[in-house]
Parts: C-alpha cells; structure tokens; sequence
C-alpha cells in the first residue's frame, strides 16, 4: 500500500477492497469527482438528446450502426478483441 499512488488527486482511483462500497458511499465518490471535474460538454449533450428525442418522435429511424462506421472516434469497438 506505501507504493499506491491514487489517479486524479484520488477522487477517480480505484480501490481494492473486501468490503463493497454502500449506495451512500458510490454516490458521495461520484459527487466529490463530480465537483472536481466538471462536466464541460453537458448542455451538448442535453441538446443532442433533445434533438434526437424529436426526431424518433417524428417517427425516423437512427441508424446507430451507420453512426459507428462514419464516427468510430466516437464509438470505439467494444467486445471485438
């Protein structure tokens, strides 16, 4: 434990233990990151969302496949090692 050295001023590190965290404990780590890093691109993705809500709406199909091919930045594979 001398040599553990906690990411992010430790509000982001990820600790060991025989003991799982209790749903008080989670939400009080993810508040404390939270206030640390501030989420910069939130109204973004509140826009985006609401954007997207209308269009299904409206009754069009995303082609969420079609999204991952073009901008796989976004998107990176998962499961496929």
């Amino acid at each position: 434990m001398a040599r553990l050295r906690c990411l992010g001023g430790g509000h982001d590190a990820v600790i060991a233990s025989t003991i799982p965290p209790t749903a008080e404990q989670r939400l009080a780590r993810y508040r404390s990151a939270l206030a640390a890093h501030p989420d910069r691109f939130h109204a973004l993705r509140v826009r985006f969302g609401e954007i997207q809500q209308r269009v299904i709406k409206a009754g069009h199909r995303i082609n969420y496949a079609a999204w991952q091919n073009r901008m796989s930045a976004l998107w990176p594979p998962v499961g496929r090692d």
